[in-house]
């Protein structure tokens, strides 16, 4: 079924046209929406003025008189929700059953990503890159720096093409993202009270609570490697080495010294530095009590002395070394894992309403909302992960 509705793209206002097939699309009905109907710079787009003349807002202003469509309004078409655009176009009867699918997950997807508090918000931060998918497969990238390891660039002669060092493909195996059915049902009493916006804020957080549960999984398949996603483990690739290796004074495993520390941090200062840890409490208490750490003592600055003060000209390490702590149990004992943030960790998110599950929404005023949603993250470049193992 074919429905209308209008919207404004700065020269003035036209008619589109919204259906069902629109979610079987490989951008995803909101970016299928948005690249048919085109607006200015700056203005909301196609889908954002769609959602809003159905009243679909993600949070109710009633400063502004903005509030969101009640649940029986939606399940019962157009009938009593304040809509401009929508209730003037033809065929606009039922817009708002076809669109509410694509209104959640738009919803849901933006509160992760503004959402910066608990696990998941966090696990976020160390994600150099992320990528949403329509459905649940996706090209790993993959970088071959294996030339770059012998070589330097080299001066261009005229005309002449640089020397490659460095190769971008795709894994020879597309991978999948497991996807995830997040279902809520609402009782025939609550339809007549509660609304869109509250929906939506449920679902958001199941999702979220959900996805934090998996970001040590994801954490411990980049450690301890992945098959199904072609990755081997951080020891087999020779990204771990041990702290006795950097300080001989070190004889009992658990223990670390300023010494290896400061050694392990400034040895990859060059090339993609440390810029987060990763580590258990154990290996954060750790580094929290390494021995020989510089303390600051009682004294006298301004005492005169024979002396004078060093500096470091070049510093090889960050003024301040934000930790992630894994509070799975698998995590490998009194490993330390160092990462460059922004070329570490590729994240890919799939966020998609099912085409058959939206059509039985569509076609049967079900009471029952659902969401599909997945994600995964892979390492993206190995050599921003480096491992400091505290055994001897």
């Amino acid at each position: 079924m074919e429905h209308k509705f209008n919207y404004t793209d700065g020269t003035g206002t036209h008619e589109a046209k919204a259906d069902l097939g629109m979610y079987k699309s490989d951008k995803g009905f909101v970016a299928e929406l948005n690249t048919r109907y085109p607006v200015q710079a700056g203005m909301p787009t196609a889908s954002e003025q769609l959602f809003a003349q159905c009243g679909f807002y993600r949070k109710d202003d009633p400063a502004n008189g903005l509030k969101s469509a009640r649940i029986r309004s939606i399940l019962d078409g157009m009938d009593g929700v304040a809509i401009q655009g929508a209730s003037t176009a033809p065929g606009s009867n039922g817009i708002s059953r076809l669109v509410v699918p694509a209104a959640l997950l738009t919803g849901i997807q933006n509160d992760l990503y503004e959402d910066k508090s608990g696990v998941l918000g966090q696990f976020k931060q160390l994600v150099g890159l992320t990528q949403a998918i329509n459905g649940n497969r996706y090209e790993r990238p993959v970088f071959n720096y294996n030339a770059a390891r012998n070589s330097r660039a080299k001066p261009v002669a005229q005309l002449a093409e640089p020397t490659a060092i460095g190769l971008l493909t795709v894994a020879e195996q597309s991978g999948t993202v497991p996807i995830y059915s997040h279902g809520l049902q609402v009782s025939d009493q609550a339809v007549d009270h509660f609304g869109f916006a509250e929906i939506q804020k449920c679902m958001s957080i199941m999702v979220a609570e959900d996805m934090a549960e998996r970001a040590d999984d994801w954490l411990l398949s980049m450690v301890n490697g992945d098959a199904d996603h072609g990755m081997v483990s951080l020891a087999s690739a020779g990204m771990v080495e041990t702290a006795a290796s950097l300080d001989s004074s070190i004889v009992a495993a658990g223990n670390l010294t300023q010494k290896a520390f400061m050694l392990w941090i400034a040895k990859h200062s060059k090339r993609a530095p440390i810029t987060h840890i990763v580590t258990d409490i154990a290996g954060a208490m750790a580094i929290q009590g390494r021995a020989n750490r510089p303390n600051v003592m009682g004294d006298n600055p301004m005492s005169n002395r024979i002396d004078t003060v060093e500096t470091i000209m070049n510093e090889m390490w960050p003024t301040e070394l934000p930790i992630f702590l894994v509070t799975d149990p698998s995590w490998p004992a009194n490993l330390v894992l160092g990462i460059n943030q922004p070329n570490a960790i590729v994240m890919f998110e799939s966020s998609t309403a099912s085409y058959s599950s939206v059509e039985q929404f569509v076609t049967r005023r079900a009471t029952s909302f659902r969401a599909d949603f997945g994600a995964v993250a892979l390492r993206f470049y190995d050599r921003a992960f480096h491992g400091l193992s505290l055994t001897v």
